[in-house]
C-alpha cells in the first residue's frame, strides 16, 4: 500500500480474515444538502466487509486530497459490527469464493483502483469483485443501479447522473 491508504484505524491481523459478506452503504444526508459548489445532494458510499462474529473491515474512499482536491484516499478500519446503523441505502453480496482480505485489497491495488472516489469508485470496486467470481454475477449492475440515485431522508429517492472518475 501506498499514500493513498489510510490504515491507522485497521488491525492487521484483519489481513487474513475471510469476509463472509459485502455490503455497501449510502451514508444518509440529513440535511438533504448539496455540496459548497451548487450541486445537488448526493449520498457517500463505502463498502464493509463482514467478518465472522459480526465485525467488519470498513473500506472507504474519501476524496478530496492531493493540491487540485481531486485525489481519494481509502481509509481501512477495523468495525466492531457488521455495517454502519447511518446507512439510508445498503446492498449486501455474499461471498461465494471463499478468499481473505488481503485478496480483495490486493484487486483494488492490481485494478489501480486507489485513486478516485466515492460512488464510482464503489461501482468499480464491486465489478472488479464480481468479474473475478468472488461475488455474485449482477453485483456490479445492483451497485450501478444503487449509485445512481440520490437516497433522501428520512424517505424516497431521486435518479443522480454518476461521474466517472478516471483511475491512473
Amino acid at each position: 500500500m501506498d499514500r493513498d491508504w489510510d490504515i491507522d484505524s485497521f488491525q492487521s491481523s484483519d489481513y487474513t480474515k475471510r469476509p463472509i459478506s459485502i455490503h455497501i452503504c449510502a451514508y444518509r444526508n440529513a440535511s438533504n444538502a448539496g455540496d459548497e459548489e451548487g450541486n445537488p445532494p448526493t449520498n457517500h458510499w463505502a463498502a464493509f466487509f463482514k467478518l465472522e462474529g459480526g465485525r467488519s473491515v470498513r473500506i472507504n474512499m474519501s476524496p478530496g486530497y492531493g493540491s487540485d482536491g481531486r485525489r481519494g484516499k481509502i481509509v481501512l478500519s477495523s468495525r466492531n459490527y457488521a455495517y454502519t446503523q447511518n446507512a439510508i441505502k445498503a446492498l449486501s453480496f455474499p461471498i461465494i469464493r471463499s478468499t481473505t482480505v488481503q485478496t480483495f485489497i490486493n484487486l483494488i491495488n492490481n485494478n489501480g483502483r486507489e485513486r478516485e472516489g466515492c460512488r464510482y469508485w464503489i461501482y468499480t470496486i464491486i465489478s472488479d469483485f464480481d468479474a473475478a467470481g468472488h461475488i455474485g454475477s449482477g453485483s456490479g449492475q445492483a451497485t450501478w443501479d444503487a449509485i445512481s440515485y440520490y437516497w433522501r431522508h428520512p424517505s424516497g429517492s431521486e435518479p443522480r447522473e454518476v461521474g466517472r472518475g478516471v483511475f491512473r
